[in-house]
């Protein structure tokens, strides 16, 4: 971190705890092998959905701390990893990817994964075309509302302990530094705002 920079203004910082959270949920993922209370045909899709999700998000988390997009990602950040909105708009794109190949435990879950997948690709590409009207600033609400949830979600998991202790307080601090970067001017602008 620039010395010159506050830990909410480094984008760098969003990127180590979304590596954080991604490396903890792929650990739990990983124990999906192993629950002998689900199905062994639903246990063996959930845990390579959660596997593969996990590295997509591990990817991403990985690409925001340094900067440097792989080429094979760089659909996910069309405004680079660097910038805010660029943070926000790839590690969006990150999640909808992977809740598309996250799979789950029923048919609903994997359907229900598909959909929300397509829905944040659409707003992400909603969010990149260039335009500025009312969808714009309505997904800056939306985002608003969606971050704050974020957050207290993150407090109510870090309050079950454990290693949903670290994954909590990583959570809450990322949607902390999201909701924060709603705010910044240079967001605000790429909203229409």
């Amino acid at each position: 971190m620039r010395p010159d920079m506050s830990f909410l203004d480094e984008t760098r910082n969003f990127g180590i705890l979304a590596l954080i959270v991604a490396i903890v949920n792929a650990a739990g993922s990983v124990l999906f092998f192993f629950n002998e209370d689900i199905d062994p045909v639903w246990r063996t899709i959930a845990g390579v959905g959660g596997v593969l999700s996990s590295i997509v998000m591990i990817l991403a988390g990985f690409t925001i701390m340094t900067g440097n997009i792989p080429s094979f990602l760089d659909k996910l950040f069309p405004d680079g990893a660097v910038s805010k909105f660029g943070v926000i708009t790839g590690y969006t794109a990150a999640i909808g990817v992977a809740s598309i190949v996250g799979l789950g435990f029923t048919v609903v879950d994997i359907v229900a994964g598909v959909l929300v997948g397509l829905i944040l690709l659409g707003i992400v590409w909603i969010l990149t075309n260039d335009r500025r009207g009312i969808v714009e600033r309505i997904l800056w609400v939306i985002l608003i509302v969606v971050y704050f949830i974020g957050i207290i979600t993150g407090v109510a998991i870090a309050i079950t302990g454990g290693l949903n202790l670290i994954s909590g307080i990583c959570l809450t601090l990322m949607y902390l530094l999201a909701f924060t970067y709603l705010f910044d001017p240079s967001v605000k602008s790429k909203f229409g705002m």
